[in-house]
């Protein structure tokens, strides 16, 4: 029975520090047949977030790492802004310019209450636990071909997805949030760390993504320069690349891929573009859209709409509605600079620099803090991703603003919170 007493007991960073949890535990999409979605979470931190401002007004946007969430967000926000006008779907653009207003406010909620190492150790230890449930949901559905909620492998037995049921969301979220469960289970110990990050690793890469092989090579990277013990680390690295690449062979859709590109004898656009998935010609597409429209772009959200005409070749399978509909350039920059031009890209390319600058300044011991959520990051944003872009999707950008706005949290933290306990 619910204790009404401990409930009335919670402060508004208990309640906060769930609330970032709930981002993550409610991603598997078995949720949205309950109406929820992490867009759920994200909505009631962006009522913290407005309680706060209301509350301590002037004082919230003294902090730091607040006034850095603004600026970032301002370069993210203008760009799209300046679309709005001009796009191809005005709608769906100003509710982009919406969605980030909204996200800005439960920002600046995650970076109040996640200041404290305490209450980002706690955050760290239950996205360990979710994501190692994800990892055993899916072990399951590779040997049983069903995993613990009935949801089967794909019906070509060629993906491991877990409870992300026909999405290929589950790969990739691993991919950015396994930085977390390895900075904590740094603190146990080496081999616990090497042990879970192999097997969450091996399965990320049986969904057959093959973005995430990269991702997963920058997080082993960082893994190993984070490596306390030098005898550690060159064994460690080769570990993860022959588990990874172990776990490519045991993919069908990797092996296909592999095959493809083995098959591969002149190398020019044509001979590419089946192996890659046909991303070479809708990144092509985009930049037609971005020489078009330099300053503004064709709008954000934007792309689907504006493809057609923006599409040149005869052979482009997503020309004129014929095949399948491609909603995105299928790369952040690409799609950044095709729907929102080179105000947009330039914006981005600036907020990186920035956030690269302030973890650079900051104290060894502040890095170490701000460390999974930098490494989780640059899993995404390294430039030979094809990652989903930022403005599609209800998944995709509350994940990267929990790892952006607790990055900023730790950069500026404290060692501890006067008005929280975390269990």
């Amino acid at each position: 029975m619910l204790n009404w007493q401990m409930v009335k007991s919670l402060t508004h960073v208990q309640i906060g520090a769930f609330l970032a949890l709930l981002i993550v535990a409610v991603m598997p999409n078995f949720g949205l047949k309950y109406g929820v979605s992490p867009a759920l979470p994200a909505a009631l931190l962006a009522l913290l977030g407005g309680w706060l401002v209301w509350k301590q007004r002037s004082a919230l946007f003294e902090t730091t790492a607040v006034r850095r969430l603004t600026a970032i967000f301002a370069l993210l926000l203008v760009p799209v802004l300046i679309s709005i006008p001009t796009s191809y779907d005005i709608r769906y653009s100003s509710s982009v310019a919406g969605a980030l207003i909204v996200y800005y406010v439960a920002g600046l909620a995650l970076v109040h209450v996640l200041r404290g190492d305490a209450e980002r150790a706690w955050l760290a230890k239950w996205i360990l636990f979710v994501l190692a449930f994800w990892v055993a949901d899916s072990i399951v559905q590779y040997i049983f071909k069903t995993d613990l909620f009935g949801i089967t492998i794909t019906t070509d037995n060629l993906r491991v997805l877990g409870p992300f049921k026909n999405t290929l969301r589950q790969p990739t979220l691993i991919a950015l949030l396994l930085p977390i469960a390895l900075w904590f289970l740094l603190r146990k110990g080496t081999i616990p760390t090497l042990a879970f990050f192999v097997v969450a690793g091996f399965v990320a890469m049986l969904g057959g993504v093959r973005m995430v092989f990269v991702m997963l090579m920058i997080v082993a990277i960082g893994l190993y320069l984070k490596l306390p013990r030098w005898r550690w680390k060159l064994p460690s690295l080769l570990l993860a690349i022959a588990l990874l690449l172990t776990a490519t062979s045991l993919s069908p859709p990797m092996q296909l891929r592999l095959q493809r590109m083995s098959e591969i004898r002149d190398f020019n656009f044509e001979t590419i573009n089946l192996p890659l998935g046909y991303r070479p010609v809708i990144w092509e597409t985009a930049s037609h859209m971005l020489i078009a429209r330099p300053l503004t772009g064709i709008g954000a959200g934007a792309f689907a709409k504006a493809y057609d005409d923006f599409s040149t070749r005869e052979s482009d399978v997503f020309r004129g509605g014929v095949g399948e509909k491609v909603y995105h350039a299928h790369q952040a920059y690409f799609s950044m600079a095709a729907e929102t031009g080179w105000t947009g890209l330039i914006s981005l390319i600036v907020a990186i620099g920035l956030c690269v600058k302030w973890y650079r300044a900051a104290s060894p011991g502040r890095r170490d803090q701000a460390w999974p959520y930098a490494l989780g990051l640059i899993a995404y944003f390294f430039p030979l991703n094809t990652q989903p872009p930022l403005y599609h999707g209800n998944w995709l950008f509350p994940a990267i603003l929990l790892l952006f706005a607790t990055l900023l949290a730790a950069l500026d933290g404290e060692t501890s919170r006067k008005d929280t306990n975390m269990p």
